[in-house]
Order: C-alpha cells, then structure tokens, then sequence
C-alpha cells in the first residue's frame, strides 16, 4: 500500500534525524580541517593546527587529533594513547625532501643512541611507499599511532606502511611537538596554544 503524502513526509524528516551528521570542519591556511576523525574505533579530536612555513612559503597544513585535548607536549608523549597527524600540502614536495625533513627532526629531538634504529625505521617506511612519491598540493599524508600496532604512515593513493612498537611513533611526534621543533609556530598551534 503506497504512502501518503504526509507519511512520506514524515519518514523523510526521521530518516534525516537518523543520518550521520557531517564532522564539522574549520578553515585553516585556505584548507578545510575536520574537527572529528575515527582511528581504530576511537573518535579523535582536534588538538590543533596550523601552517609549517619555511623561508615564508607554507609547506603544509598539519593537524593533530587526540582522545584528549591537551597542550602539554609530555603529557601527550607520555600517554600511550591513540593520535594523528595529518599533512595536507600546499606546494609540490618530493620523498628525498621528506626523508631529510624526518631524519633532521629525529637527530634534532631524540638521543643520539637511536637516530640509526629510527632512521632504519624510517627507510623501511621510505622504501614501502615513499620513494617515488611527488607529493602535490591539496594530497594528505596521514601519521598515526594505535597503542599494540605502532605507527602508520599513509600517503596519496592510500598505500601505507606500519613500524611496530612506540619509541619510532614518539619520535615522529616529537617532530612537531619536541623540544627543537621543525617549525615553533606550528608546534604551538598543534598545541592549541595559537
């Protein structure tokens, strides 16, 4: 028996109730950055984020999700928590650009003892689905750690590769959030400090 009028209607307006609502975004750096993302079954929020300049060029738009907000960098490295960073570029950047940025960031941030164990880690990922990569403007990177995996790293296209354990994922956060950050600015706005 068809529906009338007004059953229709009101099917319609239950069914709009009932849909996922979109995850709110906000402008930042001319690209638009959710507020919510699901990683692992765990909804992360938006700590932060802001724009990773050199020489007055902005590179990318970084952001980091957390399940708790927080602007202490230690209180963050120290937790064994669920996080991402996202990279949206906004100019070309190619792999060997990248593998340096990373290998400066960890000899910068970390004890000179695991630079070699975290630079080989960093080459299996380089390997894995790096390196022919040309990263062009408006292409994510995603970074991501999940406590009893490791660390994720997934690039344009979506392949990815994974480092178990929670000493290389550390060392990709403190890139942004170490002691000698690439970029202070950026860290105080992942930080939710700007």
């Amino acid at each position: 028996m068809p529906l009338t009028f007004p059953a229709r209607a009101s099917l319609c307006a239950i069914l709009l109730l009932l849909a996922p609502a979109p995850a709110l975004a906000r402008e930042v750096g001319g690209v638009q950055v959710v507020e919510t993302l699901e990683l692992g079954g765990k909804t992360l929020r938006l700590n932060g984020a802001g724009v990773r300049s050199k020489f007055f060029f902005g590179i990318y738009v970084g952001a980091l999700y957390l399940t708790t907000s927080t602007d202490d960098p230690e209180k963050i490295l120290n937790s064994d928590a669920p996080w991402e960073i996202t990279l949206v570029f906004l100019r070309e950047v190619d792999h060997e650009q990248l593998l340096d940025a990373f290998r400066e960031a960890f000899e910068a941030n970390n004890p000179q003892d695991e630079v070699a164990g975290l630079n080989a880690s960093l080459m299996k990922i380089h390997d894995e689905v790096m390196s022919t990569l040309l990263i062009r403007p408006g292409q994510k990177i995603r970074l991501a750690y999940r406590p009893g995996l490791g660390s994720t790293v997934t690039v344009p296209g979506g392949a990815s590769s994974r480092v178990p354990g929670k000493r290389f994922a550390d060392a990709l956060l403190r890139t942004w959030i170490g002691d000698h950050p690439s970029d202070v600015s950026l860290k105080d706005a992942l930080l939710g400090k700007s």
